[in-house]
């Protein structure tokens, strides 16, 4: 007998976990319910648990996610070809809600907890890292060419300096602000700064403010006519730098500050119920050893940002939130004169189970748990303690959470794929990749770190999450490395991706998607047309 998944008590619809024919019996089995399939029905996709009529609300996670647009038997399949997206409404009438006061901020009662202490090397600051990358950071395209061949040489990671991001000859204060808190990136131990010595370059300003940090930090200036030198210079700084790095032992420190992002992309059915929500666990784990949590997507929020709200520190910063959420959507609308929930759940989501963007991002927001919201951060912005962090900006792709996170403080990424196939790398933070979906993961060519699917052999998902905790944290120790960190990426490009980076003009079609496994390959032609 066939199998389907029913997430809350108050939903007409199930998830078969295989493919169901027609006649075929399937076991509900939160209830014990057994439906007879009508028709065919797609692995993950909603098999109709009564008759439902033209319509009517489809209820998944006990809300509404979409309505009917021709009545469904019982047994039926439910998707994309009778389920219209009602995800713009279900906003409105959402935001009012909270706005009005029908909806208020939820309560969290505090929990003491002995705070874990992780292995990790201490920086002068008072913060720590669990990495000792070394890093070249060109801040001028002048110093492009020195910076690459100082890394080839070395293996550190390097900053490139995007030509077309530059005013009057230096970087644009966005782009100098990466540079800047790139540098400041607790698991960057010491850092190179190049700049240009024809009063283009804003290489000064931005190594001081790295050494500022007390981090070792050292800093050139290059010319057409003593680039060689520059090279070999930096050459034998960095090599200095990675020789004390070297000699540097890990100690016990308390993991308060320590930051994880978390990202989802490429999501399917089993995303929401397994592999975000066992980062959801993961997540309150970490809030309550006093880490933080970092997570954007605000376009994928739509549908759902009332759940957002009301786990909002303040009823202010719920309002906050919404209006974000809203800009976002406006923004997306002006410039492609359609609605986010057009272009998304993308085709593979739909393809995955996933029929409308209130259905999905009812999962994207799993990922944090049950913590309390603390802020909404500007770029660069520092969070100021423990809970979950939201850096604004409206990308979707899967390393804006982690390049924003990092630029915030971050230590490690986790992004969390249903399809597979999505995959990037960032030099200085471990990039790790799971999945709810046990045949992604045994695809090889996907690479995928952690199973989150072994939910679906009998473990709960607190199980899930607590074994997925312990993983990062030997990750964070050194003890383990994830794929992508074999495979080290060592060029950093700054991404731009909202409306304040690029303006209203943008061609988003220009922005590089580094989002497929063949990475490296896509990584390496963008930074030779940005260098």
């Amino acid at each position: 007998m066939i199998t389907a998944i029913m997430i809350d008590k108050r939903d007409n619809v199930a998830m078969v976990t295989v493919q169901a024919e027609a006649g075929q019996s399937i076991h509900v089995t939160e209830t014990g319910q057994v439906v007879e399939a009508i028709e065919p029905v797609k692995a993950g996709h909603k098999v109709a648990l009564a008759r439902l009529e033209a319509g009517e609300a489809v209820i998944k996670y006990g809300i509404p996610i979409g309505r009917l647009t021709s009545a469904v038997d019982k047994g039926g399949w439910i998707s994309t070809h009778n389920l219209a997206d009602i995800t713009e409404e279900l906003c409105g009438e959402y935001c009012r809600q909270f706005r009005d006061g029908a909806k208020q901020i939820k309560t969290y009662p505090s929990e003491e907890v002995s705070v874990r202490k992780i292995r990790a090397y201490p920086r002068k600051n008072g913060s720590f890292g669990i990495r000792n990358h070394i890093m070249v950071i060109s801040t001028t395209p002048e110093s492009n060419q020195a910076a690459e061949a100082i890394s080839d040489k070395t293996g550190c990671a390097w900053f490139v300096c995007d030509r077309t991001r530059l005013e009057e000859g230096k970087v644009t204060d966005y782009t100098k602000n990466a540079m800047i808190f790139i540098g400041r990136n607790p698991n960057i131990y010491a850092a190179l700064v190049i700049g240009s010595n024809n009063g283009a370059s804003n290489g000064e300003e931005i190594y001081n403010a790295i050494a500022d940090t007390g981090k070792p930090t050292q800093y050139r200036s290059i010319s057409n006519n003593d680039a060689q030198k520059i090279i070999d210079e930096g050459i034998s700084i960095i090599e200095s730098f990675q020789n004390d790095a070297a000699e540097l032992k890990r100690e016990l420190v308390s993991m308060e500050g320590f930051g994880l992002c978390v990202h989802c992309s490429g999501s399917d059915w089993t995303t929401a119920i397994n592999g975000n929500s066992a980062v959801g666990v993961v997540a309150d784990t970490v809030v309550k050893h006093g880490g933080r949590v970092f997570m954007t997507e605000w376009m994928e929020w739509s549908g759902s940002q009332h759940l957002m709200a009301e786990k909002c520190a303040t009823r202010e910063l719920g309002l906050k939130l919404l209006d974000t959420v809203d800009a976002v959507r406006a923004t997306v609308l002006r410039e492609t004169g359609l609605p986010v929930e057009y272009m998304n759940p993308a085709p593979s989501n739909k393809e995955g189970g996933l029929t409308t963007l209130a259905e999905k991002s009812i999962g994207t927001i799993r990922k944090v748990g049950n913590t309390q919201i603390q802020g909404i951060l500007d770029f660069c912005e520092q969070p100021t303690g423990k809970g979950v962090w939201l850096p604004k900006h409206d990308s979707v792709w899967p390393p804006t959470t982690a390049i924003y996170g990092s630029l915030s403080g971050a230590h490690m990424s986790v992004l969390n794929t249903g399809v597979g196939y999505l995959y990037f790398e960032l030099p200085h933070m471990p990039c790790i990749r799971t999945t709810g979906n046990p045949v992604t993961y045994q695809n090889e060519e996907f690479r995928i770190d952690f199973n989150a699917g072994m939910a679906f052999e009998g473990k709960t998902i607190s199980e899930v999450g607590e074994t997925l905790f312990e993983y990062l944290m030997r990750i964070a120790e050194g003890d383990e490395e994830p794929k992508a960190e074999i495979n080290a990426e060592r060029a950093f490009n700054m991404y731009y991706y909202t409306e304040n980076e690029f303006g209203k003009e943008t061609d988003r079609s220009k922005m590089l998607q580094n989002l497929v496994y063949d990475y490296h390959e896509n990584c390496k032609r963008y930074t030779d047309s940005v260098k």
